[in-house]
């Protein structure tokens, strides 16, 4: 059997989804079986695969973020519907609801850097952090805080992303923050590229520790879960 490259797997009641590079797959077997998904979906021009992003669910609406645009399904999975955002190399991910506002990051070479939508993920619009062009790697909800994890570092809202402050001090240099979340009311950042390493703050990001003892030199630290 071929290997398929996974990027994100969705627990949904009795069903499993899982986006890759190939499409969305869904198992309803507990993953002994799994059906590709991906109707609607288009595969860009000049590419071999759809390159599935993410799979988000909310309110029953399933989400994800694919070369060519951003995706909802109604239907479980069975039937696509691209939304207004469409194009080449969209890759959304990291969808986060905060507020009633949901936020999907954007990696990329050119604008925007993200998006975010109001209306449950139905429509988009291209959102900026700190009003610039900053691409983002990921999004976390805090409960009264909003934090994004950029190619330059990790940037605080408190006001649904109105506005932002970075929050770098003590993260090494070329900080490509890659993943965050809080584990035992302590925030923890990964950072990938030139900056890999792990951080942690003991004061919502005010200031950062290393703490990287243990782990091998790595060149990329993706994700932390």
């Amino acid at each position: 059997a071929q290997a398929i490259q996974c990027t994100e797997i969705l627990v949904s009641g009795s069903n499993l989804y899982v986006a890759t590079v190939d499409g969305i797959y869904k198992s309803a077997d507990g993953g002994a079986n799994w059906a590709k998904k991906s109707d609607g979906i288009f595969v860009g021009n000049g590419a071999l695969y759809a390159f599935c992003k993410s799979i988000y669910e909310i309110n029953g609406l399933l989400l994800t973020g694919a070369y060519t645009g951003i995706y909802r399904s109604t239907n479980g999975g069975e039937n696509w519907i691209a939304t207004n955002i469409t194009g080449m190399h969209v890759y959304a991910n990291s969808f986060t609801l905060y507020n009633g506002i949901l936020f999907a990051a954007r990696e990329t070479n050119n604008p925007p850097g993200s998006y975010k939508s109001t209306d449950n993920g139905v429509t988009w619009s291209p959102f900026a952090i700190s009003g610039s062009y900053v691409p983002t790697i990921t999004f976390y909800n805090d409960g009264s805080r909003l934090y994004a994890g950029t190619i330059v570092g990790v940037w605080l809202s408190t006001n649904n992303g109105l506005n932002w402050v970075q929050k770098n001090t003590g993260l090494s240099p070329d900080p490509y923050s890659s993943s965050i979340l809080r584990v035992n009311n302590v925030l923890i950042t990964s950072l990938t590229a030139g900056g890999s390493d792990m951080f942690v703050s003991y004061n919502n990001g005010d200031q950062w520790l290393d703490f990287h003892q243990g782990l091998p030199f790595l060149t990329a630290i993706n994700q932390v879960v």
